[in-house]
């Protein structure tokens, strides 16, 4: 995947504020500054005398479980962003909240067999051939991922933080299947239907997690579902994939019988919530993560030649910041360039004149589903002219991918989680209870 667009690599569209590997959390980078010392460190006494003005933050690292662990020892702590997904590969899928039960909405009923969870990864990776090398699947990974490491234990005579026994998230998981889910699955049928067989042509599904693994679901008879899921779930993550691996697992009969298909046109599956809002000075958990979409020349190598951008509405465009510089790129390869269309899954419902069960239509009725294709002529650019707000595009097939600065600039600092650790890099506990003085001071070393 070295031609993918990933903001975490050098020369990438993107890049972030921060990078983790560094102190500072966003919004407190001045403060850091002006309490590094000379040689890097801050020493015991000037620690505690900072946490004494900030008003009980000692007493509130304690409460935490952590304690005076390295302070007593005469080496400082602060709080550090560290990259959310290597602290819990490291010290678990639930880092910072042990124990903690995952909330599952519309929890499936029925039976499930837990241990076939260990085929989902086998079942969700794309046949050999063009898509494998797109394929992000790291969600699935958490499944059966253990800590390879624990906290240490303070010497406050507490229990180390995290130290209740780990479950693996496969033995808490629950399958799950909600009306919304059940909508976008009914859109992905029959988008397959309409499409049938059609070489050249690829779809990218930017919905809520648990949707758009429905559509995926739906459309899998014709389309071979390629994963961009790039965070594990948490008890208090930001964005709720667990919902999402849950949806993965009630769908794994279809993907299992859906995997000897004719063609294998990609159909790429997003969590739309990977970059929702979120502020530091709350408890939760940021698995947020960027999408890493093939650029359109890459899949124009592969002999794509026409792409449909799949959101809930014609409201929720323009796309996201992640995706505006991939799917508005001039397209400079040798191939034909990709033609992307937006199609919206609000466009599709049921018609009241047909008696059937669950089959929606493009348009909401038997006849605009017919002349499905006409409304899309690809190869031909859309009748509104460019630069059109979305808020006046009445369809999504009249939406225009245009460049436009402004959304290419609103990519925020995300995934990352403030531990707090020692200067000679020791980490003691996740931070997720921080507020107030605990973030203001997070005072640092240099290197």
């Amino acid at each position: 995947m070295s031609d993918q667009s990933d903001p975490a690599k050098p020369g990438a569209e993107f890049e972030r504020d921060v990078k983790v590997e560094k102190p500072g959390i966003v919004g407190a980078r001045w403060w850091h500054k002006s309490l590094m010392d000379e040689d890097g460190k801050v020493q015991r006494r000037s620690v505690l005398a900072g946490f004494a003005v900030a008003g009980g933050v000692v007493a509130t690292m304690s409460a935490m479980g952590f304690g005076l662990y390295k302070l007593m020892a005469g080496e400082s702590t602060a709080l550090v962003p560290k990259k959310a997904l290597d602290m819990q590969r490291q010290f678990g899928w639930d880092f910072g909240a042990r124990g903690v039960p995952l909330v599952f909405n519309g929890v499936a009923e029925g039976p499930f067999q837990r241990s076939e969870l260990r085929m989902l990864g086998q079942i969700m990776t794309p046949a050999p051939g063009a898509n494998t090398k797109y394929q992000v699947g790291t969600l699935i990974e958490s499944l059966y991922q253990q800590p390879t490491t624990t906290l240490p234990d303070p010497q406050d005579g507490q229990p180390a933080p995290d130290s209740a026994p780990f479950k693996p998230l496969a033995d808490v998981l629950m399958p799950v299947i909600t009306p919304e889910m059940k909508k976008a699955y009914a859109a992905g049928e029959a988008l397959a239907r309409l499409t049938g067989w059609r070489p050249g042509l690829a779809v990218l599904v930017d919905l809520p997690g648990p949707e758009a693994v429905a559509f995926a679901a739906g459309a899998a008879s014709s389309f071979e579902p390629v994963l961009l899921l790039d965070n594990w779930p948490h008890p208090h993550g930001v964005v709720p994939s667990h919902m999402t691996l849950g949806a993965l697992a009630y769908y794994q009969p279809r993907f299992l019988s859906t995997r000897e298909r004719v063609v294998s046109a990609p159909l790429f599956v997003l969590d739309r919530a990977r970059l929702s809002p979120y502020s530091e000075d709350t408890n939760k958990f940021d698995n947020r993560y960027y999408a890493r979409m093939p650029k359109l020349d890459m899949l124009a190598k592969d002999g794509v030649r026409a792409l449909f951008y799949v959101v809930a509405t014609p409201a929720a465009l323009p796309e996201p910041a992640d995706l505006h510089a991939i799917l508005s790129a001039k397209q400079t390869g040798a191939e034909p360039a990709v033609d992307v269309r937006a199609l919206a899954l609000s466009e599709f419902a049921p018609d009241p004149s047909v008696a059937s069960d669950d089959k929606v239509y493009y348009g909401g009725t038997a006849r605009t589903d017919a002349a499905f294709w006409d409304k899309y002529p690809f190869g031909s650019k859309p009748a509104t002219t460019p630069g059109t707000p979305p808020a006046s595009v009445a369809a999504a097939k009249d939406y225009q991918f245009v460049s436009r600065p402004a959304i290419a600039s609103t990519l925020p600092s995300l995934g990352t989680v403030a531990v707090v650790a020692t200067a000679s890099g020791l980490i003691l506990a996740a931070a997720l209870d921080r507020r107030g003085s605990m973030n203001r001071f997070a005072g640092g070393w240099s290197g």
